[in-house]
């Protein structure tokens, strides 16, 4: 995903020192690619609206553009408040056939947008998806780019309400969205130096060099089946070799990374890399088992991406049954009949493993779980955290577990730090589990001592006194 910071001097998206808002452009950034999973559509935008034009501050698929408010679409939109406004097929529209959007790159077809509350008194913001062939939405899609505006409309006016005070206020989370999921949880990295972040240009200019120059490393995080304590494969994460700034974390470059020209690239470094890695410890005599890899929307666009994974797997001699595919739960929001979900039919037909990850976190349905091509659920850490105090996860992930069983999906529980969550999660039939209990992502050369019990041993990771199901 490509995010965009407006040029203009919209009040909502600044914070009281006058300079942009980081946090709130994030979350924003985040809701769009949400909003481009869960339509199906490949671009998405948030647009802010002054008096002479109208602005994209951040998107999905699309460059920074200014255009006249007298854009058919926009004007549109701004009076349909309360709902969505939808052209299926504006090439088939007097209203917008002539429009240089539709006659012109980017030739836009589709079109759905909705009207933002922003809390400012000049201006208005739009949330919309767009598509270059004519398409229709699910009510259950509209349904939920309705909430994504309010939550949108709710980022704005809380920026415009500290605007006004004194004092600073917190950014709502957007919806967890793992924009460049290779990359791993920000919460679970090393820690770097608190540097200013470079602007997002320049960022994705120092990690396109970066990724030709070899520097982004993998790192590895175990899975554990957690019956026996016993590690049963291997999440690649990548990491930054900064030639300056030592080792970096996601939190260093993640909104860079998100460039949807970027991440196929770094999928591609980070398991060819993994790939090699795994010849080399199998070569020693070691059993590293699964290899998980995340993937991005970007990378199930791309027609050929199972033919290039197929083909990096031949090249290795790597069983494609030990490849774990993890997309986040906002990818299987996307239309069935689109091309994400024929990326992960025609991996899961090669026999690899396909996960849907950070369940718990977007719109995900029974309905959705039945009608993809879906192998297991990782559980999000956010109900682990918990899953001691508060009765109510405890309840979601029982009901979780018992779901997956009775779809016949594995699940692995993310983000297991101590010995009292490891007993839970065992005790209620979690088939596996990772996080801090049992090692933080480490290096390639740190796997085999891992692998031989130098870190710990089975007995030692395992729970105390649990009882098995």
């Amino acid at each position: 995903m490509a995010s965009y910071r407006s040029r203009i001097d919209i009040e909502p998206l600044r914070a009281s020192t006058g300079r942009p808002d980081v946090e709130a452009e994030r979350a924003l950034a985040a809701l769009c690619e949400v909003a481009s999973n869960i339509s199906g559509c490949p671009l998405a935008a948030i647009s802010l609206v002054d008096s002479d034009r109208e602005h994209f501050v951040t998107g999905v698929g699309l460059d920074a553009l200014a255009h006249p408010r007298k854009n058919p679409f926009c004007a549109y939109t701004l009076t349909n408040r309360g709902r969505t406004f939808v052209v299926g097929n504006a090439a088939k529209d007097e209203r917008f056939r002539a429009s240089a959007w539709v006659r012109h790159d980017p030739n836009i077809r589709f079109y759905a947008g909705l009207l933002l509350e922003t809390g400012a008194e000049n201006g208005a913001a739009i949330l919309c998806v767009m598509d270059t062939r004519p398409r229709r939405l699910s009510a259950a899609a509209l349904s939920v780019l309705q909430r994504l505006a309010e939550t949108a409309s709710g980022i704005l006016k809380l920026r415009q309400q500290a605007n006004r005070s004194p004092k600073s206020r917190p950014v709502p989370a957007a919806p967890t969205m793992k924009s460049a999921a290779l990359v791993g949880r920000a919460s679970q990295a090393p820690e770097t130096k608190d540097r200013p972040a470079p602007r997002p240009r320049a960022a994705r200019a120092q990690i396109s060099r970066a990724l030709s120059d070899g520097e982004f490393v993998p790192f590895y995080q175990p899975t554990v089946e957690l019956k026996w304590g016993r590690t049963v494969g291997f999440e690649v994460l990548a990491r930054w070799k900064h030639p300056t700034r030592g080792l970096l974390a996601p939190k260093d470059f993640n909104q860079a990374i998100s460039d949807r020209s970027l991440t196929p690239l770094l999928t591609r470094a980070m398991l060819n890399s993994a790939l090699k890695d795994y010849a080399v410890w199998r070569a020693q005599g070691l059993a590293p088992g699964r290899l998980a890899i995340n993937v991005t929307s970007a990378d199930l666009m791309n027609k050929r991406f199972a033919d290039e994974i197929s083909k990096a797997l031949d090249m290795y001699r790597f069983n494609p049954r030990d490849l774990v595919v993890e997309a986040t739960e906002g990818i299987a929001m996307g239309a069935p009949e689109g091309q994400i979900h024929k990326s992960l039919s025609e991996l899961r037909s090669q026999g690899i493993h396909i996960a849907l990850d950070d369940f718990g976190t977007g719109f995900a349905s029974l309905q959705h779980l039945r009608n993809w091509p879906i192998d297991g659920l990782k559980l999000d850490r956010g109900f682990v955290r918990n899953c001691l105090s508060n009765k109510e996860d405890q309840i979601i992930i029982r009901g979780i577990v018992q779901m997956c069983r009775a779809l016949r999906l594995s699940i692995v529980a993310e983000g297991i730090e101590t010995n009292a969550q490891y007993l839970f999660l065992a005790n209620v039939g979690c088939d596996y589990g990772q996080g801090f209990y049992f090692s933080k992502p480490i290096p390639a050369a740190n796997v085999p001592n891992l692998l031989n019990g130098a870190f710990a041993s089975s007995a030692d990771l395992m729970p105390k006194a649990v009882k098995i199901p």
